[in-house]
């Protein structure tokens, strides 16, 4: 049995992919979450990584490095 992907469909209200942009927040910072945040990053979502505490090294590290717009904090901070 052949499984067909997902339809590329815009958000509601969108008129196209590329306003389906949305505001995500990783909660890890380990292998799984920096998967989860640099897909969503490429994708052109927003995206915000959430770790104990607001200083963690890899979470800063990561928003270092992925630019600008991406950023990071406590878990509360970033939901």
């Amino acid at each position: 049995m052949k499984i067909k992907p997902w339809p590329q469909t815009a958000a509601v209200g969108a008129k196209n992919l590329e306003e389906r942009e949305m505001k995500y927040a990783v909660l890890g910072t380990g292998m799984v979450g920096h998967t989860l945040a640099n897909k969503l990053a490429t994708l052109g979502h927003e995206v915000r990584m959430g770790a104990r505490t607001s200083d963690n090294e890899k979470a800063v590290a990561w928003a270092k490095a992925s630019g600008p717009q991406y950023g990071h904090g406590t878990f509360a901070d970033v939901a």
